[in-house]
């Protein structure tokens, strides 16, 4: 049973790393168009309408559109990168004790904390994509790819996650053996 729940954490960690990957595809690919496209466009001038439309869509999808001084949205991802950031410190938390487990029983409660914190995070982020695959607008500034492959890797996040939470959770550090002490022979 102690091997099944180490191979499952095992598992865990690699469907983290595949996911993690793919989110930060996803959202490197969005940045691209804040990046480029938008800015670009934004740059030109005379983009007023443009510029409402995109904020629009941002804030009707709880991302927090940040303008700066030139009047573009670099920074308008920048709490989804700090969320992936999160992740990327809670995975390596998490592979380092996988592949030690030795540790896992004296780091488990702080993994398993950071892991519970990050999820309704995640969840946030799921919600705003969820919203964004949904909106015309949002595909046609974005590219529904995009959206969708930054979207697919937040549920395999998600999911990676909860099999990690509970993994790690079942596992049991086996026993220490006691020391095997010689008695004095007296005769």
């Amino acid at each position: 049973m102690d091997k099944f729940i180490y191979f499952g954490l095992i598992f865990a960690q690699l469907l983290t790393l595949v996911a993690y990957t793919v989110v930060t595809f996803g959202a490197a690919f969005m940045q691209n168009i804040f990046d480029t496209e938008i800015r670009n466009v934004l740059m030109a001038g005379d983009s007023a309408g443009f510029q409402a439309a995109v904020t629009d869509v941002l804030q009707s999808a709880n991302i927090i559109p940040y303008m700066s001084k030139a009047n573009t949205l670099p920074f308008s991802l920048q709490y989804q990168w700090w969320i992936i950031e999160m992740e990327l410190l809670i995975f390596l938390l998490t592979a380092m004790l996988t592949v030690m487990p030795k540790f896992i029983a004296r780091g488990k409660p702080v993994a398993l904390a950071l892991l519970s914190a990050a999820l309704p995070l995640v969840m946030d982020n799921m919600n705003s994509l969820a919203f964004l695959s949904r909106n015309d607008a949002a595909i046609g500034i974005f590219s529904g790819e995009r959206i969708n492959l930054t979207y697919a890797g937040l549920i395999l996040v998600f999911c990676a996650n909860i099999l990690t939470i509970i993994f790690m959770g079942l596992y049991q550090t086996p026993a220490p053996k006691a020391p095997v002490t010689v008695a004095a022979n007296s005769a």
